[in-house]
């Protein structure tokens, strides 16, 4: 009899299965259109009119 290889599964650590649009949502309401991610942030912009101060960010000019 013929003996079946085993194909051997590779391990590529902690990456994400699935990336892009779908995966990125806003921590405080779960919106996933107009989010800021600079700085880690992943709040939606109209959560993040409501918290900013609360971060530490100022609003300057008009």
């Amino acid at each position: 009899m013929a003996e079946k290889k085993q194909k051997e599964k590779k391990d590529y650590g902690n990456i994400d299965k699935y990336k892009g649009k779908g995966r990125r949502v806003c921590r405080i309401c779960g919106n996933r259109r107009a989010l800021i991610r600079k700085y880690d942030l992943y709040i939606c912009r109209r959560c993040f009119r409501e918290v900013g101060e609360q971060l530490g960010f100022r609003k300057y000019g008009g």
